[in-house]
């Protein structure tokens, strides 16, 4: 199961943090307020980007697991990535609401 939280991104604004448990791996990873109107093509608040990824959270949780696998981490057992606009419409996300 993930676990969601609205954090504070330097110079990006806002953004959910996505946490899951995947093998005895955390995949972290984020999306800002800014890659969901980008994919989205509208003004959304960031409760409405969280509510974007409680109803989509197995496409994000992939999409965690594949961006995770794809880079290399000083300690593996902790993984955290930026999920961006390509990566939610290669992970299958809808672009609806």
């Amino acid at each position: 199961m993930a676990n969601l939280m609205v954090i504070r991104v330097d110079d990006e604004g806002e953004a959910v943090l996505i946490v899951t448990h995947q093998d005895g791996v955390t995949p972290m990873g984020f999306a800002t307020q800014m890659t969901f109107e980008d994919f989205l093509e509208r003004p959304l608040s960031i409760e409405g980007c969280l509510s974007f990824v409680e109803r989509h959270i197995k496409s994000f949780e992939r999409i965690l697991e594949s961006k995770s696998g794809q880079q290399i981490y000083i300690d593996t057992s902790i993984a955290c990535v930026e999920i961006d606009a390509v990566d939610l419409a290669s992970g299958g996300v809808p672009r609806q609401l």
